[in-house]
């Protein structure tokens, strides 16, 4: 019988108010600001019958303090924990992203939203930056979005498989929240030259490394004060299998054939669409909107973690 219990230690919270700081007054300002929390755990295990498995304790650290730095706006994320597993992708993390008026850095493992279909909360472990000068608004992101996993090659077991996975996000829009325009785009692909390196993971591991690249907007307009028209949508290109030996003439959708002039393709690619709109009218009481939604059968991004597909519906 295996017992788990998990108690909290420590759960600290410190707040503060973080002011945005002018440059051109330094001498007048307050240099240094902070917020956030702070969670210790600890985790105890017993096994009764057989040998235990793991450590009979375990400790888990989390916090998202904020520092405010002359104006720049600090924000971190950390999990830490000292119990290891056979999963290998990250576990202990960390990241931040600095602030300045309409300038927003991002450093280490950042989940950014760029669209629900290209760069939709995926966790990247790599560098970006956000711009918003104005009405215009820009963004890039560029790093690892999966940690590759190892066959053991004792127990010859991958689980959860995975190649390593990088990739870049770039979003371009303009308008204010009432009305706007937004593109994005997302390139990803697992890592080839480590699959070709790999003997053991050929051998072994049933999945092939996969490409994807994503292009999709966001726009609304609003008027005559209370109705607003909305629309959403995106256009996948997956390939399954970067090292196919399938001749490229087996394609047989004519658009895929246009395509391979500007883009990688292979006869394991597959176009995939996704679409919205809707008009709605709301004012302080209540409001109104008629909707409707479509999305193809398998539809797939490299940069979301979970999208309902197949789906038609109002």
């Amino acid at each position: 019988m295996i017992r788990n219990c998990s108690c909290l230690v420590i759960a600290l919270s410190v707040a503060n108010a973080i002011y945005a700081q002018d440059l051109s007054n330094l001498k007048n300002q307050k240099p240094f600001s902070y917020s956030g929390a702070l969670e210790v755990r600890t985790i105890g295990y017993q096994m009764n019958g057989a040998a235990n498995r793991r450590n009979p304790f375990s400790l888990i650290i989390s916090g998202s303090p904020t520092l405010s730095i002359y104006g720049w706006d600090v924000p971190f994320s950390v999990v830490y924990t000292d119990r290891k597993t056979n999963f290998q992708q990250p576990f202990n993390q960390f990241g931040l992203s600095p602030t300045y008026k309409w300038i927003t850095l991002h450093g280490g493992y950042r989940n950014l939203n760029f669209s629900p279909y290209t760069l939709g909360g995926h966790t990247m472990l790599g560098a970006g930056a956000e711009l918003n000068p104005g009405k215009f608004r820009f963004g890039f992101m560029y790093g690892r979005l999966n940690k590759a996993t190892v066959i053991d090659s004792v127990t010859q077991s991958l689980a959860p498989q995975a190649f390593t996975r990088k990739g870049y996000a770039a979003k371009v829009g303009y308008g204010t929240k009432k009305s706007f325009i937004d593109f994005s785009y997302l390139n990803a692909k697992d890592d080839s030259l480590g699959y070709q390196k790999s003997q053991l993971n050929r051998q072994f591991n049933p999945i092939a490394p996969s490409g994807n690249s994503v292009v999709g907007y966001k726009g609304q307009i609003s008027f005559l004060k209370y109705f607003a028209i909305e629309s959403e949508g995106a256009v996948s290109l997956y390939t399954r299998n970067l090292h196919t030996t399938l001749p490229i003439d087996s394609l047989e959708d004519p658009i895929l054939k246009t395509i391979r002039k500007f883009a990688t393709v292979n006869a394991t690619s597959e176009l995939y669409t996704a679409f919205s709109a809707g008009i709605g009218y709301r004012d302080k009481k209540y409001g109104l909107k008629l909707n409707y939604r479509r999305i193809d059968p398998e539809f797939k991004s490299m940069g979301a973690y979970f999208i309902t597909s197949d789906i038609e519906a109002w």
